[in-house]
Parts: structure tokens; sequence; C-alpha cells
């Protein structure tokens, strides 16, 4: 039997896909979320969700989501540019990193479950060393981290991602062992990348999904529907019965990371 994350990005982003992954989540269908501690609508999203203990909470660090018109953000052209040049604004950065933990704390009364980026932007050059200096100071340990390196070569668009940080992270501090969930979000191709996933993740990796309902605003209104009605479907619990794997669960994530960080920080080239 293998056992995998089947992670939700981008709670907190909208009620429409708040709804659908809260439904998947009251369905045993998803391990957890990743929540945009930028959005106005925090507060409400995290009580929602706080009624899910089982389902595992992390931070969504944003740097390219404008919630209105005095956010602060950044195109992801420019956010790989100041990181691949170096010409971040480490200050900048630290004040971003400390207020979305702050407000993560102050919504769900403990730390996140785990740390993952919107567009993966925790990963890249810059942002990942302040990452790595703010958590072990306020912590006195690093949190489980999101590492997007795939055990096998799953697309050009998966290896790029992979290229821009995915083995950058200490792999000490790693949730997960694997990385999937990356396609071009044309609906039709879902099924079939989620069943070679599925087939091929190994245990202890990560898969990210980005179910909801339709919504207007939404950069992914035409894939979110159908992320969903899949995950919901019997379908997929069949799939997984067949293929013998099992959701992990928030509970799997405690002492994950803890005994083996000492080592994660100092001796680890970031």
């Amino acid at each position: 039997m293998r056992s995998f994350w089947l992670i939700a990005d981008d709670f907190a982003q909208s009620a429409a896909i708040d709804r659908g992954i809260l439904e998947l989540g009251q369905r045993g269908r998803l391990s957890g979320t990743s929540v945009m501690t930028t959005s106005p609508a925090l507060k409400e999203a995290a009580h929602s969700l706080s009624q899910l203990p089982a389902m595992a909470r992390g931070l969504h660090f944003n740097l390219t989501h404008t919630f209105s018109s005095n956010d602060r953000r950044f195109s992801l052209p420019q956010v790989w540019w100041l990181s691949l040049s170096r010409q971040w604004d480490a200050g900048f950065l630290r004040s971003q990193w400390l207020q979305q933990l702050q407000d993560f704390e102050q919504a769900f009364g403990h730390c996140p479950d785990f740390i993952d980026g919107h567009q993966h932007v925790h990963q890249l050059p810059v942002i990942r060393q302040v990452m790595l200096e703010v958590v072990q100071q306020r912590y006195g340990r690093l949190l489980p981290l999101r590492q997007t390196h795939p055990a096998i070569f799953r697309g050009g668009k998966a290896w790029i991602i992979d290229q821009l940080g995915g083995r950058c992270l200490p792999a000490a501090a790693a949730m997960n062992s694997d990385f999937a969930g990356v396609y071009d979000f044309v609906p039709e191709h879902f099924p079939s990348a989620m069943n070679n996933w599925l087939r091929t993740l190994r245990t202890g990796g990560l898969i990210m999904c980005h179910p909801g309902y339709y919504d207007s605003t939404d950069v992914l209104s035409h894939s979110r529907p159908n992320e969903r009605e899949w995950l919901a479907s019997a379908w997929f619990s069949e799939r997984c019965q067949a293929l013998d794997v099992v959701l992990l669960q928030r509970c799997d994530l405690v002492g994950q990371v803890d005994s083996r960080v000492s080592s994660a920080v100092g001796g680890t080239e970031v």
C-alpha cells in the first residue's frame, strides 16, 4: 500500500473555491489545503476550515495574486526576474513572510502545518533563503515544506518548476518524497493525468490540485469544477482502491520533520 498527500491550493482565494475544497474535505477526498492569508476573507475561511480537524492546513505564501488595488503584488515574470537576478529587497520579503505567518497564526490559533507558495514562489532564490531564516527564528525549527522535485519525468512544465528550485529546499524538511499535479489545466486532460500520477507517485508523494466551483473572476474557472467533480466521483475512490493507495492526513505530519531538522539549516546550500 502507498500513501500520498492530496493538497488543494488557493483556499481563501474566493468563496467558490472554498466551497469546493470544503465539500471534498467533508467527504475525506483531500489530505489538506494551503491557505492564502492575504485574502480579506481569511477569518471566515479559517473558521470554516477549522470544522475539519483531520485536514492539514498550510500557508500558501503569496506574492502574485492581488485581492485589492492596495495590494502590493507582482507578476510571475517579475518575481522570477527579481529572484534569479538576486534583486529582491530582503527586508520586504522578510516583512511579507512575517506578516503572512502572523496572519495564519491569528486566524487558526497555531502555526501552519506546512508551507508552500502560490505559483511555487516559496522555492525561488532569495525568497527561500529568507523563508528558512524567518521560520527557523520564529519557531526554533523548520516547518514541513512542499518540494516540487518529481521522482520521475512528468512533463516539460513540471521540469521547469523543478529547475526553479525544486531541489534547493532542505531535504530534511520536505513534507513530500515526490511531486505531481502539474498539467495544462485543460479539463479533459485531468482524469488521465490524475490516473497516471496515482499509478506512478512514490509513497509519501504529493499531488497538488485546484478544485472549486465556477468563479468568473478566476483564471482557472474552466478547470476547477472539473477537478472537483472528478475528485468527488466514485471513479476516484475506485481507482485508489484498485491501485492500493490511501490519502495521508494531518495527523501524519506530527513529528515528521521535527526529528530531522537539526541538519537542515546551516549545512545545506539554499
